[in-house]
């Protein structure tokens, strides 16, 4: 018999992290469109509390699942039970896509265990927790994950990686819009916009190859920045940014799990979250809000 729970609760987190696969299902809201069912594994699913859950979505060839999402946020996650006992669990619920220039991107990203071809964070409030029999389901042993996917995604590099989301990932095949980095928007005449402001200040050079210049007022800084191939940044920084890539590209290390910010890319990254850039670019030019 079936049987719906108010929670996930230890003994239903026990059977979720004991899974090495689980399948997420999702739909357009209009009549006709194409339903969407993708099977997902590398130990990507965690509970978050006990009607929360995430995932991460790994680069690929499609998009249906963010782009339904956006569409109307609904989704349903499955897991069955391979070996063991049999079991089926469904979590039903609301989905949000976090990308990586999104305000709990980092927070979220710190729950996984870093893996290369991540481009969003998938996070779903539920709403309805069942499961079922699970008679029908076959035995099957687990052998191990396949290396092709991490395998590519780290010879693509993270340059190739943006690339192939902005060819492949900007809509659904039902033309609906998937991820904003790959719909990214000009910034052309945004260094102008603080040109004229910033040609008064005295350039900064902190490091070899990076240089600012600062306005301070009330307890804000605004910054322009520029890095150039001189640049490496060794150590670890822990202070919070939020502001836009004007012009080149540049990665962030988040403790391994790298993140590509191009172009016309928003950056928000809170206090406390470790991490490192470097450039992709021979010139790097940032606007960044920050404390002083």
């Amino acid at each position: 018999m079936g049987k719906c729970y108010d929670e996930i609760d230890e003994t239903l987190r026990a059977f979720i992290e004991a899974q090495k696969m689980f399948f997420v299902a999702t739909a357009p809201a209009a009549f006709g469109g194409h339903i969407n069912l993708s099977p997902k594994g590398l130990e990507s699913l965690r509970i978050l509390g006990p009607r929360t859950v995430a995932y991460l979505d790994f680069t690929g060839s499609g998009i249906e699942t963010v782009a339904h999402l956006r569409d109307n946020g609904r989704i349903v996650i499955m897991l069955c039970a391979f070996e063991g006992p049999p079991r089926i669990l469904r979590l039903h619920g609301r989905g949000a896509v976090i990308e990586p220039q999104d305000q709990s991107f980092a927070a979220l990203l710190s729950h996984f265990t870093p893996a290369p071809g991540v481009r969003a964070v998938i996070r779903i409030e539920l709403d309805r927790i069942s499961d079922s029999c699970g008679y029908g389901v076959p035995l099957m042993r687990y052998e191990a994950d396949r290396s092709q996917l991490s395998a590519w995604a780290e010879r693509k590099g993270a340059a190739g990686l943006a690339e192939y989301r902005r060819k492949n990932n900007a809509a659904s095949i039902d033309d609906l819009p998937g991820m904003r980095l790959a719909n990214k928007p000009s910034s052309a005449g945004t260094g102008r916009i603080f040109s004229g402001e910033f040609d008064k200040l005295e350039w900064e050079s902190p490091a070899s190859g990076c240089r600012f210049k600062a306005f301070r007022r009330d307890g804000k800084q605004l910054r322009l920045v520029e890095f150039t191939p001189a640049f490496v940044e060794e150590g670890w920084c822990k202070k919070g940014h939020m502001g836009i890539v004007l012009s080149g590209a540049m990665e962030i290390d988040f403790g391994g799990m790298l993140v590509h910010y191009p172009e016309g890319t928003a950056i928000f990254i809170p206090e406390g979250n470790a991490h490192r850039a470097r450039h992709l670019t021979p010139l790097v030019r940032l606007f960044l809000v920050e404390e002083p």
